[in-house]
């Protein structure tokens, strides 16, 4: 599935296992913006399993909870700053449509991109872009099963990270006995730049369909920026911070560059018991001025 920066969030707590991987493409701007590699800045913001229509919803979340998520990001946020300069006007200013408008008119124009070897050869590009523009996101990809088992299995034996922290280490069928060691909660392990040891989700990656799409949609030539591969733990220390500090309880939508793109797929089944997301259809349209 595709996802365009709309409403999102989890339905529910997940009470099972799930495991994803994400492509980003951003679009390119003329004065050589230099392409920040958000491998630290992993966000648990998949769209969807099921889709619903919703005027609005508000949650409301205590006050340190949003100020421990803001101190817990700093680290991050200043690396954004320190490899792209132009990260920061931008996260401040591309939240007014009209500034990302005149951001989106500098786009370099897209080059000539050979899907004949996709891995998607029954998807229609040009159909992927309508439903994007109309609802936010298109759902229809499915990896081939030789490379959905290879990335799992990586996965399988891969050590990952704990809540996005480097110091938390473990091998997934480790999850609970890793609670345990910390004495809280870990709800997501991420993989960080590990995911690029992995041949199929490279080859995921590099897929020549999922830039003609980025480059239609976008209206200008598309860069890969990031790659994501990480699993969503049930747990049975989850506290409301936790769940917040995970992106788990609240609609959002993201915010990594002037005007992105996220591919998603589930390498794990996913239902009703499973934390599936919900997103918000068509409300990529509905804000007339935040993003």
């Amino acid at each position: 599935m595709i996802a365009v920066s709309g409403q999102k969030e989890p339905a529910l707590t997940p009470t099972a296992t799930r495991l994803r991987i994400a492509v980003c493409l951003f679009q390119r701007h003329h004065r050589g913006r230099l392409d920040h590699l958000i491998s630290q800045k992993c966000f648990d913001c998949l769209n969807t399993w099921d889709c619903v229509k919703a005027i609005d919803i508000l949650v409301i979340v205590p006050m340190v909870t949003k100020i421990d998520r803001a101190l817990r990001r700093i680290p991050t946020h200043v690396a954004d700053i320190v490899q792209n300069p132009r990260w920061l006007p931008m996260f401040a200013l591309a939240r007014i449509v009209a500034f990302r408008n005149k951001a989106w008119s500098r786009a370099t124009a897209p080059k000539t991109v050979d899907i004949s070897n996709s891995l998607f050869p029954t998807v229609d590009p040009d159909e992927v872009v309508r439903c994007l523009k109309a609802d936010g996101l298109f759902e229809g990809f499915q990896i081939p099963t030789a490379l959905h088992t290879e990335i799992l299995n990586f996965a399988k034996r891969t050590p990952c990270f704990g809540n996005l922290n480097r110091q938390i280490e473990f091998l997934p069928n480790n999850h609970r006995s890793a609670e345990r060691s910390i004495g809280r909660a870990i709800l997501t392990g991420h993989f960080f730049e590990r995911v690029l040891n992995c041949d199929a989700a490279r080859a995921v990656q590099q897929d020549p369909i999922l830039l003609q799409i980025s480059q239609s949609y976008l209206g200008g030539e598309a860069r890969l920026t990031a790659t994501r591969l990480w699993w969503s733990f049930p747990s049975e220390f989850a506290k409301e911070e936790d769940l917040h500090l995970a992106s788990q309880e609240r609609l959002h939508f993201d915010l990594d560059d002037w005007r992105l793109l996220k591919f998603f797929f589930y390498i794990t089944d996913v239902d009703e018991n499973a934390g599936p997301h919900v997103y918000v259809v068509g409300s990529q349209r509905r804000r007339k001025l935040e993003h």
